[in-house]
Order: C-alpha cells, then structure tokens, then sequence
C-alpha cells in the first residue's frame, strides 16, 4: 500500500528530513515524527490512515491540542485530512501557509 502523504515531510509546516544518512547519522535526531490520530493506547493502529508525519514543533501543537487532524479523505487531487486549527475552525488539506509562521 502506497503512503497517504510522504513520511519525510511534516504535512503542516512542510519541513523536510534529510533522506540520506549523514556520517553523524548515530547522533542525529530525526526531524519527522509520526502522530496516530487515534492514539495507540486507545486502541488506534499503524495503518496509514492512522498516522500523520510532523515535525517535532507541530506534534507538540498536537499534544498541546492547538492542531487537531480528525480524519484522512481520498480527494480527485490526492488525500486530504481534515483537521482543527488554534481557532478550532475546520480545514480541509494542508494549510495554505506554514502554521509556524
């Protein structure tokens, strides 16, 4: 099954993690984490309809419920998430400007 979105790049602010090793690579610390819309401890999965790649910034957005992702949808232009910004308004897709500016 092909990824919803790229798991190299947070889907909010559009950060990218480097896709080669460095040579320092034991010590470096990944930029893209992945986020599970249902949490794992209430019984979500690590299907990919589940999971969301962010950065550390946005995933701590998360927890701290400023973004709230909902949903994945299959769109004619690829997949979607619906999500809840700071304001709690409803968006559909990635935002139109970063978040973190």
């Amino acid at each position: 099954m092909e990824p919803l979105v790229s798991k190299h790049q947070c889907y909010f602010c559009n950060i990218q993690e480097p896709l080669q090793a460095t040579s320092d690579s034991k010590r470096f610390r990944k930029l893209i984490e992945i986020h599970h819309i249902c949490e794992k401890n209430q019984n979500g999965t690590n299907e990919d309809y589940n999971l969301v790649p962010v950065c550390s910034n946005c995933h701590s957005k998360i927890h701290l419920g400023l973004i709230q992702p909902i949903k994945w949808y299959f769109t004619s232009g690829g997949w979607k998430l619906e999500w809840l910004d700071v304001n709690n308004t409803h968006q559909f897709g990635k935002p139109k400007v970063s978040i973190n500016t």
